[in-house]
């Protein structure tokens, strides 16, 4: 209880934006508190994929998590304009993978943690990594992912209306409009498919987890299960799934904090949290 309470003063003492311009200021980064930090190693590099409109302190108990493991943690958080228009989501991405190939971080093995539409992003860094030479190096340094929630295409304009508002005749006017914007938005969705698609086929083949429920209303516990059995059986990873019979969407860590923080922690293990001597 006292280093958690420690972690988190410092957590939210020692945060550093990180500049951004075109994409305001959707990274921050959050340094491993001293406490926990081992010395002479250079310590893992978590980026959180934060779910829509996530804030940081939202953010925080995933982040006191990691960094109890000795890792540094960058959250990444999205606006609702940066999933509607691709260019802005990989504007994002590109930000992300500028960060991991720094002089600072280009030598460090990363952890991803995606939280609902925080995978399409992830689908956006795939897709920077696969096509762009400068980045292809940090798939190599990929160590393990984790998605919690993660939602799909059809699960876009239910997941922005429901996290953008809490009137529900508003929710279901702005889920029928992003609907019919996707309809017309043919390069959009074009894109959308795309990234899901390469989603579905990662082509980081590091091992991963996936925390999802049976009632949530936004990422389909079925769909979430079709994709790690893919990853599973097709494209030979090491996947481990964790489904739990309720809790809402992206709050399972909340209702269910005990297994949720087991769950990651025996991931970890599994993984064996790379702590690269100097």
């Amino acid at each position: 209880m006292v280093e958690s309470h420690v972690a988190r003063v410092l957590w939210t003492s020692a945060t550093r934006p990180l500049h951004c311009s075109a994409v305001r200021r959707s990274m921050e980064f959050y340094p491993c508190p001293e406490g926990f930090k081992k010395s002479g190693e250079v310590r893992p590099v978590v980026v959180l994929f934060g779910w829509l409109l996530a804030k940081s302190r939202h953010l925080h108990k995933y982040g006191e998590l990691y960094h109890q493991c000795g890792a540094d943690v960058i959250t990444v958080k999205l606006e609702v304009m940066e999933i509607l228009r691709p260019k802005k989501a990989e504007l994002v991405a590109t930000k992300v993978l500028n960060e991991l190939t720094s002089a600072e971080n280009k030598d460090r093995p990363v952890l991803v943690h995606g939280f609902s539409v925080g995978g399409y992003l992830y689908s956006h860094v795939l897709n920077l990594m696969e096509n762009l030479e400068m980045f292809s190096p940090v798939k190599q340094r990929i160590f393990g992912q984790v998605f919690d929630s993660p939602v799909d295409f059809h699960g876009i304009p239910f997941g922005i209306s429901n996290a953008a508002a809490d009137n529900a005749f508003v929710r279901r006017l702005m889920q029928s409009s992003i609907e019919l914007y996707l309809t017309l938005a043919r390069y959009t969705t074009k894109v959308y498919l795309a990234q899901s698609h390469l989603f579905h086929n990662n082509p980081v083949r590091s091992p991963a987890l996936f925390l999802f429920s049976k009632d949530d209303k936004v990422a389909d516990f079925k769909t979430c299960q079709k994709v790690a059995d893919y990853w599973s059986e097709q494209l030979d990873m090491d996947v481990r799934q964790l489904c739990f019979e309720s809790s809402p969407h992206v709050s399972h860590f909340y209702v269910h904090s005990e297994k949720y923080t087991q769950a990651v922690k025996d991931f970890l293990r599994k993984v064996k949290l790379p702590i690269v001597t100097v």
